[in-house]
């Protein structure tokens, strides 16, 4: 896991614990680095 606590592929988060602030620091890093467009419909 990176040392952002946040390991990230196409349509895959994992977090180091599942919490609402883990969640939205996870999405403000993959907003703020444009990996945001990796998650896509199924």
């Amino acid at each position: 896991m990176e040392a952002r606590g946040i390991f990230f592929e196409k349509n895959l988060i994992v977090v180091r614990s599942v919490t609402r602030s883990n969640m939205e620091k996870a999405l403000v890093f993959l907003v703020a680095t444009g990996q945001i467009a990796a998650l896509v419909a199924d």
